[in-house]
């Protein structure tokens, strides 16, 4: 469906396929997908994931190796320590293990789970051959904080309009909107993708 409405890259989700299903449903989506230029990510080995004590696959390189010569994928999501959905703290990453996974594949490298990798590895993990990285709970982590403040100066019998829908330095909506538009520049400058786009 994703292909259908016109994107033009697609991940096929692994965490309830078992490793041959999921090769196969990756390989059927690789041809549909390269068939209108659209490219395709898939991983191997699995995140943990903080919010229900999931558990964690480290991504093995012969393995990597062996399923994107498999699929023809484009980029290649790995578990190296990332963890799924984490608040707070820092997954340890292994950088080792990182390598060895570069060094086995000719894909780039895609890395789940941003909120918990400390930014200060941004540089090493794109010479590591990380050329994405995904971050859904830091920026709805920021955009929740801002809501959050601008939501503490509202209380009744305040007018709510200039606090929802207005546009005005009130607006929780707004608030939020630039609170991602900042994390995410952040995110991009310490990643070295600044004016790259």
């Amino acid at each position: 469906q994703s292909i259908e409405l016109g994107f033009n890259a697609v991940m096929v989700e692994n965490e309830r396929l078992e490793a041959g299903a999921y090769r196969d449903m990756v390989k059927r989506v690789v041809a549909l997908a390269h068939a209108r230029g659209v490219s395709v990510e898939a991983q191997v080995g699995h995140l943990p994931n903080a919010a229900v004590q999931g558990y964690g696959e480290a991504t093995d390189p012969a393995s990597a190796r062996k399923f994107v010569e498999e699929t023809g994928i484009d980029a290649l999501g790995v578990a190296v320590g990332n963890v799924h959905i984490l608040t707070q703290g820092k997954a340890p990453i292994d950088e080792d293990a990182l390598a060895s996974i570069r060094d086995a594949v000719k894909v780039p490298l895609v890395l789940h789970g941003g909120s918990g990798i400390p930014l200060e590895l941004a540089p090493t993990l794109v010479r590591l051959g990380v050329a994405k990285v995904n971050y859904g709970t830091t920026l709805k982590q920021a955009y929740l904080d801002a809501v959050r403040e601008k939501l503490a100066a509202y209380h009744v019998p305040m007018s709510p309009h200039p606090f929802l829908g207005m546009g005005g330095p009130e607006d929780i909506l707004v608030a939020g909107r630039e609170a991602v538009k900042s994390k995410a520049r952040q995110l991009i400058r310490a990643f070295g993708g600044s004016g790259r786009a």
